[in-house]
């Protein structure tokens, strides 16, 4: 019974060199509990009076392994987790990785890109060598079912090679990664012909070279063949997108595609300054069944700035870059997006702290009109504008006494869109401001800190002004050598949709938490949260509300 009540436990990165030398059985963890009150003065039941979910890990280590066990409980849902339904076994010894179980692993973002996969792998680092191999099932069977909404698939296979040799700064790697599907997997096919089975072909090759220490080049290549139905029978490909070379891998059918992927950079990069210029291009329709998602039918080109000044005092990065979509044009409509972006950090002596961050996105987009012989109009086609500008800076300014200190926090943050295009009433245009500005007493002695604050929010889109504003205030005292932590929060928040009284709420919170000494059996905690909500109709009308949350909370470690 021993020997099954282990395989239920999930084990990672154990150290098989450390067998021997991590001698006994550890058993660690802990275990949680809490409940939920819930009170309102509305009569339509918002949620229940009462819910309570119990929660605890235990883990065991034996001689170097590592064996924890997960287990939830809620009286609104309940689970548990277990290597029987899901575990993941990876010992290492020396330059030796090993994958059991269910795993991720990354080769390169073009093939596999941290799929999960239940299998084996493996990760050899011997000197300046890097292998990487993978075996397993990508994707469970699941069998159409008209009634139900669960979406069919196949048993999908995959495996993947990826062999690097890396020297310092210089290295090369090739990837080569294959999946299929299992035609007999699934009984029956949905009518609508929504599911085919796949198979899949991605290599990719990637270098990288340091030249005169200052200089860094880097480029990656890769090729993905793809066959959208292997049901079918072998002939003629479709129009390859990019290059075949993945071809000469995969026996080709009538529904076999190509696609292929660039990304390359150079840079230089000084002790006080760098500048680095890339460019990346993904062809239409690019996928690979080793990655959830894969970007594809874009070129990106990015140039980006960096400089460090004053003794690491002063820093500022920038990045800014041009993305263009519909490389074939193959699209009734072709995207353009402005990319660009600033970061400044400045922190002129100890006590003082500034930041600034600005981004600026625009994009452009052409809609080509439907070619007609017979009739032809400027007003047929359609330039659309998007414009997103974001502002956000930050102040601090420490000061006061060691025994007593004090600070001051002002954040400001502001967001522009606007969207504008060449039909008439095509524009619209959204302002956002945020505003927070607070103060920060301690007394560290006594354990005692307030902190005052207030916010400001102002939103203006399509007409419609919206503003919240209201003060808050925060304070907080340790008791008992510090194992009882008090803290009391109140804040007030008007909101005003143009210019007329919409209402208001007023947050009032408590909470405490005990922590006793901790001991060789064990520590343990008690914690207890009470928040009162009131809401209060504004001139519209409405009705006043009243809320009460009071959260209790028991944990215990070992």
């Amino acid at each position: 019974m021993l020997a099954m009540a282990m395989l239920f436990f999930t084990a990672r990165g154990q150290n098989l060199d450390q067998i021997g030398v991590k001698q006994g059985i550890k058993v660690s963890g802990g275990i949680n509990a809490s409940g939920t009150f819930y009170s309102s003065s509305d009569t339509v039941k918002r949620r229940s009076p009462f819910t309570s979910i119990i929660s605890g890990n235990f883990n065991l280590s034996l001689y170097g392994y590592s064996m924890p066990f997960t287990f939830t409980y809620s009286s609104m849902n309940k689970g548990y987790t277990q290597p029987f339904n899901r575990f993941a076994f990876t010992p290492q010894y020396k330059w030796v990785k090993a994958y059991v179980g269910y795993s991720s692993m990354t080769f390169s973002d073009y093939t596999l890109a941290g799929h999960t996969f239940f299998g084996g792998g493996l990760e050899l680092t011997p000197g300046n060598w890097n292998v990487g191999l993978m075996y397993g099932r990508l994707r469970k069977a699941v069998q159409y079912n008209a009634d139900s909404r669960v979406t069919p698939s196949f048993t999908r296979m995959g495996y993947g090679v990826k062999v690097g040799y890396h020297k310092e700064t210089d290295g090369v790697d090739i990837c080569v990664f294959s999946a299929k599907d299992d035609v007999g997997s699934v009984q029956q096919l949905p009518p609508d012909g929504s599911l085919a089975p796949l198979q899949n072909l991605a290599i990719s090759v990637t270098a990288k070279k340091q030249l005169f220490k200052h200089w860094l080049i880097d480029a990656e290549y890769a090729v993905s063949a793809l066959d959208g139905n292997i049901t079918q029978k072998e002939g003629s490909t479709a129009s390859p997108q990019g290059s075949n070379l993945a071809g000469t891998f995969l026996k080709a059918t009538a529904n076999t595609r190509y696609f292929d992927a660039f990304n390359g950079g150079a840079g230089y990069q000084a002790t006080r300054w760098g500048l680095m210029l890339r460019y990346e291009r993904i062809a239409p329709d690019y996928q690979t069944l080793g990655s959830y998602y894969c970007n594809n039918d874009m070129q990106n080109f990015t140039l980006a700035p960096n400089v460090n000044m004053l003794d690491g005092r002063l820093s500022a990065s920038a990045n800014v870059g041009l993305q263009t979509d519909n490389l074939d044009h193959s699209k009734a409509s072709t995207s353009k997006r402005m990319v660009g972006s600033c970061n400044i950090n400045f922190i002129p002596s100890e006590k003082w702290v500034t930041s600034v961050a600005y981004s600026n996105f625009t994009g452009y987009t052409k809609v080509r009109p439907q070619v007609d012989p017979n009739y032809q109009s400027e007003t047929d086609s359609l330039d659309f504008y998007q414009i997103n500008n974001n502002l956000n800076g930050t102040v601090g300014y420490s000061f006061g006494e060691k025994e007593a200190p004090q600070s001051v926090m002002l954040n400001l943050s502001y967001q522009k869109a606007s969207d504008h295009s060449n039909r008439e009433g095509g524009s619209n245009t959204s302002n956002f401001i945020s505003a927070n500005a607070s103060y920060t007493y301690a007394i560290a002695k006594a354990g005692f800190s307030v902190t005052p604050s207030a916010n400001f929010n102002r939103n203006d889109a399509s007409g419609i002004e919206s503003i919240f504003v209201g003060p808050a205030l925060s304070i907080g005292k340790t008791l008992l050598k510090n194992k009882l932590r008090l803290s009391l929060s109140e804040g007030y928040s008007a909101t005003l949709i143009n210019s007329s009284n919409a209402g208001s709420i007023l947050n009032s919170g408590l909470s405490c938490a005990y922590s006793p000494a901790s001991n060789a059996k064990g520590k343990q905690s008690l914690s207890l949260g009470v928040n009162l909500q009131n809401r209060f109709k504004g001139a519209a009308g409405g009705r006043n509300l009243s809320e009460l949350t009071t959260i209790l909370t028991y944990s215990y470690r070992f």
